[in-house]
């Protein structure tokens, strides 16, 4: 299952991109991608060139 997970810190929202599968009947984070604040998500989507993302691997 794929969603888009808001964290505060510091009273600033960020935005992560994670995905989600069952292991053993028990749900588990498999990826999870940093998208940043809303503002710079935005302002990634409206310029010409596209954001690099980056992967967080959990264990």
């Amino acid at each position: 299952m794929a969603l888009l997970k808001k964290k505060i810190k510091n009273r600033i929202y960020y935005y992560y991109y994670t995905e989600t599968k069952r292991v053993s009947g028990k749900p588990k984070l498999v990826k999870q991608v940093y998208l940043g604040p809303a503002e710079e998500i935005y302002r990634k989507l409206t310029s010409a060139e596209a954001p690099e993302p980056v992967e967080v691997e959990n264990k």
